[in-house]
């Protein structure tokens, strides 16, 4: 302890060994000796762009236990390739020509099991919130006619609610009657029966 602080002895990832608030490492502020600053600030210039959030995005996702989406990436073995963990650039250059504003980056469409548990150039790729929608590990998929949508997909195809199908589906209908049914209007509590 340094004046009533809890301290810890870490090695960063540059290979200094550094003492640093135990607070700020278990937080996640403390994420490097201060190296990673001076990368962010001075070998790149890329931190005030927003692919360079898209980068910081995913490594957070990926490595940072404290983040709130942690449990559905790193905590369930989804990493980064070490090109892109150690250089936002690298992501940058290979992200630049394919990324466009409100693309979501996706891990999952190339992959050839369509649950991708590597960011990296060879399986990923830049698509709509809507179709990325389609890989999230709690989306339901529904086959009928041949045809194998997401829940938001047939909504759209068929002109009915995805909360009509969600609900539909929880109830217990066939899924013909699911997808083909029409909503009714006129009373409310009556429009699932």
């Amino acid at each position: 302890m340094i004046n009533g602080v809890r301290m810890a002895k870490a090695h960063c990832e540059c290979g200094k060994i550094k003492s640093y608030n135990f607070g700020n490492v278990k937080s996640g502020k403390s994420k490097s000796c201060g190296c990673l600053p001076i990368e962010k600030n001075t070998r790149h210039g890329l931190h005030k762009t927003k692919l360079y959030e898209v980068w910081e995005g995913m490594i957070d996702r990926c490595c940072n236990e404290n983040h709130k989406h942690y449990h559905r990436y790193g905590g369930r073995g989804v990493s980064v390739c070490d090109e892109w963990r150690h250089s936002p650039k690298a992501f940058c250059d290979w992200a630049k020509d394919k990324w466009a504003q409100g693309l979501k980056l996706d891990k999952d469409k190339l992959s050839p099991y369509k649950c991708g548990i590597l960011y990296s150039p060879e399986f990923c790729c830049f698509i709509t919130h809507k179709e990325n929608s389609m890989y999230r590990n709690n989306s339901r998929v529904i086959e009928y006619n041949g045809l194998s949508l997401c829940v938001s997909q047939w909504a759209e195809k068929v002109g009915i609610g995805e909360g009509a199908i969600r609900s539909r589906l929880r109830y217990g209908w066939p899924i013909e009657k699911v997808l083909t049914q029409e909503v009714d209007k006129s009373c409310r509590k009556n429009a699932y029966k």
